[in-house]
């Protein structure tokens, strides 16, 4: 792994460090973390949409182009306008809705509850801006030195990069409904957000990492 990898790697560990923190040092609880990380979704989404307008690789190299109409920008220029527009007018039609769903069930979940469970997603959002603002800046880091610096960019397609994102959409999506469940029935105990941490951590190395391209940067 190049040095540039390692320090994007770096920076992506930090962003997970900050749930950590924030359990320990400010109590919070599963909700707590759970709007933490649709925040950081709505982050890693605007990342994405720089990703795509920046890539320039060749869209037939992904599989995924001629499904979607890219192949026919391939070669050294296959990042044309009309292919980074065109998937990031599909990412934001994907990525969107699921996005805006997902933060519908966690200030609806209150609600829902058998008990009442305390927790006022508007009076918690406030406490949590700060500790989005450090995860922006720990992915900026992560995306300046293993997507800009390392070259990433110009060697993975616009398409490449919309449907990247997904499986860690995945991961907020199951942990929106095991951890909002856990939430309502254990009451936040500390190993359980611990885990869920842990697990949200390695879930981001591993999507992060499995794209050769970027290993290679």
């Amino acid at each position: 792994m190049r040095l540039s990898s390692l320090a994007a790697l770096i920076g992506l560990l930090l962003a997970n460090v900050i749930p950590i923190v924030g359990v320990f040092a400010f109590g919070w609880q599963a909700l707590d973390l759970l709007l933490l990380y649709w925040l950081e979704a709505a982050v890693v989404g605007v990342f994405t949409v720089v990703r795509v307008l920046l890539a320039m690789g060749d869209p037939t190299d992904t599989g995924l182009g001629a499904l979607f109409g890219f192949d026919r920008y391939t070669g050294p220029g296959a990042g044309t306008s009309n292919a980074r527009f065109g998937a990031v007018a599909l990412f934001c039609f994907q990525y969107g809705p699921l996005w805006v769903i997902h933060g519908a069930a966690l200030f609806l979940l209150p609600g829902f509850a058998f008990e009442p469970l305390g927790w006022e997603p508007l009076a918690v959002l406030p406490t949590l801006l700060p500790a989005v603002g450090a995860m922006a800046l720990s992915h900026g880091l992560s995306f300046g030195l293993g997507f800009l610096a390392g070259g990433a960019w110009e060697r993975t397609a616009p398409v490449a990069q919309v449907f990247a994102v997904f499986p860690r959409l995945l991961v907020l999506h199951y942990a929106v409904l095991i951890g909002g469940f856990g939430a309502v029935t254990l009451g936040s105990p500390l190993f359980a957000l611990v885990v869920l941490v842990v697990l949200k951590t390695v879930a981001d190395v591993l999507v992060e990492y499995a794209d050769p391209l970027l290993r290679a940067a």
